[in-house]
This record gives structure tokens, sequence and C-alpha cells, in this order.
């Protein structure tokens, strides 16, 4: 059967796809042809096996040409955005710094 990857989880090594009949199969790394890697919306064919845990897709391999995984914001990017600049004047400070009041005291 045809398909598409669902979502694929590398570091635990399963995921889903769905049929070209509307039906979402389980997939566990042991079900993927050697060297095959899945990425989210790769294009696949797979069998279809029944389990105790119910239909699952094996003999996984992708159509075509290689995926690229999806892109992740490490938690630096993350960080940088909602951080603010320390050296930005606070904009309602109580504290002056201008000549006027300088030259006063």
């Amino acid at each position: 059967m045809n398909g598409k990857v669902k979502w694929y989880n590398v570091p635990k090594g399963y995921g889903f796809v769905l049929g070209e009949d509307g039906t979402e199969y389980f997939v566990h790394f042991t079900g993927l042809v050697k060297g095959t890697k899945l990425f989210e919306n790769d294009d696949v064919t797979f069998d279809i096996a029944d389990t105790e845990k119910g239909k699952q897709a094996q003999n996984v391999q992708k159509v075509g040409g290689s995926s690229v995984p999806p892109r992740r914001e490490s938690k630096k990017e993350v960080a940088s955005e909602d951080s603010f600049s320390e050296d930005a004047p606070a904009e309602d400070s109580e504290y002056s710094d201008s000549e006027d009041e300088l030259e006063e005291e």
C-alpha cells in the first residue's frame, strides 16, 4: 500500500503512517526496510500486518529520493527571542543622567 508518514519519532523508533485508504497504521523501527529513515510527510510504501495490538505497517520504505529532516529551533534560538537587552535603558527610570540635574547638585 502507498501512504505518507504522519509523524515518526526517531529517538523512540516509532510513529504513524497514513495509508491511501485513510487509515493510520502504527510503524515501529523494526518494520522499516534496512537503511530507511522516516521523516514527516515522506511518501512510503508498506505492507499491512495484523498483530495483537492492531494493524501495523511492515516493510516500510520511502518512495522517491531522500528527504530532509524538519528543522527544529534550538533552545538558544528560542531563549534569545524571549530575552531583552540589558543594555537598553528602562523607559520609566526614576534616575536621570541629564546635565541640567547634575549641575544643580
